[in-house]
């Protein structure tokens, strides 16, 4: 048990340090960044440890919660994990009853947030990482803002996505004491991270990718990103929105009914997620040196993707 009493402390330490230190530019903002970095990477560690218990809640076939803005019970009746990530697991959902109306038909997924238990409130963190998730789509989707990004000189001037609209997948959160809870519809395709690795590529999606990160750049062109506190309040900065280009988080989508659902013309690649990396500065580099090129046409295989 010592060694978990160690880890406990070293994570507190390095949290306190990243959350004292002010955001203001200069060698504070640096020591501050290197505090978030050594913090996330001691989190990585430990969390092999702690797996097995951030999730405790989420092991039955259904799980209920209450609804902190209906005050509804609602029960969620799971199916086995799919995916874990850095702040949150994804699972495929059967059912959701006594919850809000979903703008969309078919199968979801709910994206949990980690409980980790060396903090006083095992959810601060995590919860906060969801309730940024939400607040960066609405940001996006503001009219003004959206019209802003379309005018842009970066903005793709052949998208596959319709004027009024963000290649980035929907989801309703749920709002609980153990943090909010994402729900999306679960899609059929295949991430861009696996492409990468398979050099499946074709030029169809080449073309698409090159659209997704012209778009990345108008948005950091015109866009401050909003600040999630620790206590769930939002703040507005001075710091550009830059998305995260993150190959796990970008799916290729076809079928009919995923091209429907997003506004899509054709074929594309899609954002699961919109999460705007902090502490960055709107430095692109040319598409070339962030993903390779593969020269290789296949079949892309299809899979269900929910992360």
């Amino acid at each position: 048990m010592g060694i978990f009493r160690r880890q406990n402390a070293l994570v507190a330490a390095l949290l306190l340090a990243a959350i004292a230190a002010p955001v203001s530019g200069g060698p504070v903002s640096a020591a501050r960044g290197r505090a978030v970095q050594a913090f996330n990477t001691c989190l990585w560690v430990t969390k092999n440890f702690y797996l097995t218990n951030t999730s405790e809640n989420w092991k039955k076939t259904n799980v209920s919660l209450i609804d902190l803005e209906s005050g509804n019970e609602i029960t969620f009746l799971v199916a086995d994990k799919r995916w874990t990530g850095g702040w949150a697991s994804v699972y495929p959902v059967n059912e959701i009853l006594g919850g809000p109306e979903l703008p969309w038909k078919g199968r979801s997924v709910i994206k949990v947030p980690y409980k980790l238990p060396f903090l006083e409130n095992p959810y601060t963190l995590t919860a906060r990482e969801l309730r940024a998730e939400s607040v960066w789509y609405q940001a996006l989707h503001q009219p003004l803002t959206l019209a802003r990004i379309e005018n842009d000189a970066k903005y793709p001037k052949n998208a596959a996505w319709k004027r009024g609209k963000l290649p980035i997948l929907p989801h309703v959160a749920i709002r609980t004491k153990k943090g909010d809870i994402l729900v999306k519809p679960e899609l059929i395709g295949i991430t861009l991270d696996e492409i990468l690795e398979k050099k499946t590529g074709t030029a169809e999606q080449r073309a698409s990718l090159e659209d997704l990160y012209e778009l990345t750049r108008a948005i950091a062109n015109q866009v401050k990103a909003p600040r999630v506190n620790n206590d769930l309040t939002t703040s507005e900065t001075t710091n550009p929105f830059v998305p995260d280009v993150n190959p796990r988080n970008i799916l290729w989508v076809e079928s009919q009914a995923d091209l429907s659902l997003l506004g899509l013309s054709r074929p594309s690649f899609v954002f699961y997620e919109m999460t705007a990396l902090h502490h960055r500065k709107p430095q692109f580099k040319p598409l070339d040196q962030v993903y390779p090129e593969s020269s290789e046409t296949t079949t892309l295989p299809q899979r269900a993707v929910g992360q």
